[in-house]
């Protein structure tokens, strides 16, 4: 599932909301797999969407965000070094950003840190279970 409405206190103008519901039933159709959407107001009449790929699918997050990027006709971003950065681009009042990153927001309970699926040494950063600690937290006996 793909949850694209905005959270409280997140105004979108009505076309830009009916965009979005149409996109959303788009790729439910074509079967697009969804990002971790972020949608806040930047500004007083400005929202910002924000899509990050899941850090479990981070091998085949170039080709989601391409694959989305089309769909929504976005520019390609670099970065200072010229390397690619991700997507962006504008529908109504709504600012769409595809970044070269993943969520921000799945990260381990206890320490904090970010994910990594790669690393998955007994004391590494891979998600310990499907649970919500990393495997090093498990290891140091860090724990909730």
């Amino acid at each position: 599932m793909i949850p694209l409405l905005p959270k409280d206190g997140v105004d979108l103008d009505p076309i830009t909301t009916t965009w979005l519901r149409g996109l959303v039933a788009t790729a439910l159709e074509l079967r697009i797999p969804g990002f971790c959407w972020h949608i806040e107001n930047d500004a007083p009449g400005e929202a910002r969407a924000v899509g990050y790929v899941d850090i479990t699918l981070i091998h085949e997050a170039p080709e989601r965000r391409r694959v989305w990027a089309d769909l929504m006709g976005l520019e390609e971003v670099f970065d200072a070094e010229g390397r690619p950065d991700g997507y962006i681009g504008r529908q109504g009042a709504l600012t769409i950003h595809l970044p070269d990153a993943v969520d921000p927001h799945d990260h381990c309970a206890v320490c904090g840190r970010v994910f990594d699926p790669r690393d998955t040494r007994p004391d590494g950063r891979a998600r310990y279970q499907n649970g919500e600690t990393c495997c090093s937290c498990i290891a140091s006996g860090n724990r909730r």
